[in-house]
């Protein structure tokens, strides 16, 4: 198996599931509402899977669903707690840990994904 490949294209399948494919509404509210971050983590396991997992199972032969196992709650936590911390530093204004908590959040989320590669 060409990990190298996989990393890449599981990187570019996070960013479209996270970034992509999220709607203002459900960025904005999924720090206080676990209705829209339910949502948001739904929308983001649904294209990281469809976009990310399920073309690399087929072409190198491995089992998806672990992915699930594994990002599903680790995405739900990671967000619960992070876009809280987020939505509080930019409404004090305070942009520099706000882009270190960003920073971090995507950091635990690679973490995981290549975890689970």
């Amino acid at each position: 198996m060409d990990y190298k490949i996989m990393l890449i294209w599981i990187l570019f399948s996070h960013f479209i599931a996270d970034f992509v494919c999220q709607t203002d509404k459900v960025a904005k509210s999924k720090s206080s509402d676990f209705g829209f971050l339910t949502e948001h983590v739904n929308i983001y396991i649904l294209v990281l899977v469809m976009v990310g997992y399920i073309p690399l199972a087929m072409i190198f032969k491995f089992e998806p669903s672990l992915v699930f196992l594994w990002n599903y709650p680790s995405h739900f936590i990671i967000d619960a707690i992070t876009s809280r911390i987020t939505t509080y530093l930019y409404l004090k204004e305070k942009r520099h840990w706000f882009f270190v908590v960003i920073g971090l959040d995507q950091f635990l989320h690679t973490a995981i994904l290549i975890l689970t590669i």
